[in-house]
């Protein structure tokens, strides 16, 4: 499941990014590099550290991620809460947004060269 929503993820961004400002002359496509989850749980990591890598050019590992920012289990998996602190202590300024993300904000976004992490859930 996790590992379906980590390729989920990858998927929206890259048809986000090659859609989402079809009028202008010049698009903007980001290629965030794409790690492969490690352990159960821990697909928060590997898009973490992908974001990491993407703005930093190295990163941690995602054990080392894992491990510092999870207080609960490492292995259940993170809080969203959490993901955003292991961006933030590794120095990429992040944000929650507690609605959703307009069509205009995604192209923004994109045409700014900021990657998007979205979680995807069932209800």
């Amino acid at each position: 499941m996790q590992k379906q929503t980590l390729i989920v993820v990858f998927l929206i961004l890259a048809l986000l990014s090659l859609t989402a400002s079809p009028v202008l002359a010049t698009r903007n496509v980001l290629w965030p590099p794409a790690y492969v989850q490690e352990r159960d749980g821990w697909c928060w990591a590997a898009v973490d550290k992908s974001i990491i890598q993407y703005y930093k050019g190295s990163s941690p590992s995602q054990s080392t991620l894992a491990y510092t920012y999870d207080s609960g289990s490492p292995l259940d998996g993170a809080t969203l809460d959490q993901a955003n602190s292991a961006l933030n202590g590794n120095g990429i300024r992040s944000s929650r947004q507690y609605n959703s993300l307009s069509y205009s904000g995604v192209q923004w976004q994109i045409n700014n060269r900021h990657l998007i992490f979205a979680r995807v859930t069932r209800i």
